[in-house]
């Protein structure tokens, strides 16, 4: 059987695996534990990321629904998952109404939101543009990692065409740091300094 096989967009390696699903065969069972390839689980679909890249375990490939630019956004969601739900985060950069919506756990109770001029949320945009942010991989992946070392957290950004989704399992692009900081500077609430990813501090 023929894979095959690209560099990562997050880290340039060519040690690259494709990632096949369905119901695994002998050959595919024996490929797997030979290195050759990922099984990625009995569901398929076209968005499911393609490649993995076994030394960063970057995840892409997958089709996104429609063709995002950052001038057709709408709305980016950022939720952050954690041990105990009460620190559990959730972000909303809202393209619409220029402004900041956030809250831990419970929206009800603790949600806050920030208005910008015109001017900062054109700031913030640029900043969004200089991370790559709509070009991270689409699922970062790190197997072994406790969980008070990181976070689970999952990004969907829509636009008036569709959206893109992003996640990582205790595992972030390297440009990560930037979001938090991002966020935290706009917002200026002390919890979202919680998420940064402190190896790359």
């Amino acid at each position: 059987m023929n894979y095959n096989r690209k560099s990562c967009p997050e880290c340039g390696s060519k040690n690259i695996v494709k990632i096949i699903y369905g119901v695994p065969t002998d050959d595919m069972i024996e490929a797997a534990n030979d290195g050759v390839i990922e099984l990625g689980g009995i569901d398929s679909s076209d968005t499911n990321p393609k490649f993995k890249c076994k030394e960063c375990k970057s995840c892409w490939g997958g089709m996104e629904i429609g063709y995002i630019r950052y001038n057709d956004l709408r709305s980016i969601n950022i939720f952050i998952d954690a041990k105990r739900k009460e620190d559990r985060f959730y972000a909303l950069i809202d393209f619409d109404d220029k402004r900041v919506c956030w809250y831990k756990d419970d929206p009800k109770l603790n949600k806050r939101i920030k208005f910008l001029d015109h001017y900062g949320f054109k700031h913030l945009v640029s900043k969004l543009k200089r991370m790559n942010f709509l070009n991270w991989a689409q699922f970062y992946d790190q197997k072994g990692r406790v969980t008070d070392k990181g976070h689970k957290w999952e990004i969907c950004a829509i636009s008036k065409y569709g959206y893109c989704y992003k996640k990582g399992d205790y595992a972030y692009p390297k440009e990560w740091n930037q979001l938090v900081n991002l966020l935290y500077n706009v917002t200026k609430d002390e919890n979202f300094k919680l998420y940064i990813n402190k190896e790359e501090v």
